[in-house]
């Protein structure tokens, strides 16, 4: 049995434990831009903030009102890489960060001019929250002729309350593909860069970049994500949180960060490849990811150790992590949603009319999730529905403030407030 409680997830997290409201007609609505497989993230100060596919950061008051818009980089320069493909993160004192991906094919003027390059590559950005930029960090080049500079489609983490450091995972693809956890300070400065894993094949981690460079004319698809880091702060007393990562071929890994360095705990690596989502951990030590094979499974936060088999398998591949509410666990696998009960039985299933990309998102009395067809309401038992069909989401998971309003961005690239 696996014992939930009435965890406190964190905000932007997945849960918020305050009473929200049917979403049913919108308290207002704006237009942003398109977006990618990313979510509105709210800031301390009720701002919600979105970053688009053409490189821009987008600050929203609680209102309705765009306090500001920020080109964070140049969209398809090679020198200043351009498409936002991950949700920003916030810290608690309200900075942003957000990282801009390159992805372009250019000629290799250096070598042979008339051979096309492959060029990917990624950059962090800070911001005040009133818009100013704070700095911006490249990341890595390759050593390797034969792969991409770093990159990732993840989103950043961040740490801390005065010490605040960011945490992203790094890949290096080419015909092996490496994966790296970089650590970031207030200054921009890389302080730590450590690597993970080696993958056996090339290009293991997929995104769809044809749809998020170019979303006008291509339809988006289902691929399988990026693994975002997981930062388990259980003991905040000694100031040395819990780095956990999935590594998206045969490893799940933790790591203990102590200024500046980052020790592996332990590492739990299967027989064979496995597709993962990202990790979740909760405040009873467990860990819980979802599989492409369909599998939810569960870890110990301590030590790795396999909890609460038999593990559950759905009929198709889990795309993000399971959430837990009172001994109750709800993910989306295909085109379901599923709630099991804290024995990992299913309890009740729902089938959705729309494709679904994101994750559901639980208020203290529903559960939201976007679709193709629209935004759906469930009360937490699954058995009142609502479903808003004038919002065409389903690449973006929903948001809950503090406050109780729900955020969500559909596919025209309008955010809604409930």
């Amino acid at each position: 049995m696996i014992k939930c409680y009435n965890v406190g997830i964190y905000a932007n997290q997945g849960f918020m434990r305050v009473h929200t409201s049917v979403a049913s007609k919108p308290k207002w609505l704006v237009h942003v831009g398109k977006i990618g497989y990313v979510s509105p993230v709210i800031g301390p100060d009720g701002v919600i903030y979105v970053g688009l596919l053409n490189g821009e950061l987008v600050a929203v008051d609680s209102d309705g009102n765009v306090k500001w818009r920020h080109a964070v980089t140049t969209a398809g320069n090679p020198d200043y890489p351009g498409i936002i493909t991950s949700s920003p993160a916030v810290g608690k004192d309200g900075n942003i960060y957000i990282i801009t991906t390159v992805d372009v094919t250019i000629k290799d003027r250096r070598n042979e001019p008339s051979k096309m390059l492959q060029v990917r590559r990624s950059s962090l950005h800070s911001f005040t929250p009133a818009g100013n930029r704070r700095w911006s960090y490249r990341f890595p080049a390759n050593t390797s002729v034969l792969g991409l500079d770093a990159y990732t489609a993840s989103s950043p983490k961040v740490w801390g309350d005065q010490n605040i450091f960011i945490f992203v995972p790094a890949i290096y693809a080419g015909t092996t593909s490496r994966i790296e956890i970089l650590v970031i300070d207030q200054s921009g400065n890389l302080v730590n860069k450590t690597e993970v894993t080696n993958c056996a094949a090339g290009d293991e981690i997929s995104l769809s970049w044809d749809f998020m460079k170019n979303p006008e004319n291509v339809e988006p698809k289902l691929a399988w994500p990026e693994s975002t880091l997981a930062i388990a702060d259980l003991d905040p007393k000694i100031h040395q949180p819990i780095i956990v990562m999935a590594d998206n071929y045969k490893t799940l890994i933790a790591y203990r960060w102590n200024f500046p360095v980052l020790t592996q705990l332990w590492s739990n690596c299967s027989d064979k490849t496995c597709r993962l989502t990202s990790p979740a951990v909760f405040p009873n030590g467990n860990i819980l990811l979802g599989g492409k094979d369909g599998v939810i499974r569960c870890y110990d936060l301590k030590n790795g150790t396999e909890k609460c088999q038999p593990w559950y398998q759905a009929d198709h591949g889990v795309l993000n992590a399971p959430i837990l509410f009172n001994d109750r666990m709800y993910f989306v696998a295909g085109n379901e949603l599923i709630m099991l009960n804290a024995d990992f039985k299913v309890e009740k299933r729902y089938v959705l009319s729309g494709q679904c990309f994101g994750s559901p998102v639980l208020s203290a009395n529903h559960i939201y999730v976007s679709t193709t067809d629209g935004l759906y309401t469930f009360s937490l038992d699954l058995k009142d529905i609502h479903k808003n069909p004038d919002i065409v989401g389903g690449i973006s998971t929903p948001a809950i403030s503090q406050d109780g309003a729900v955020y969500v961005v559909d596919q025209k690239g309008i955010l809604f407030a409930f």
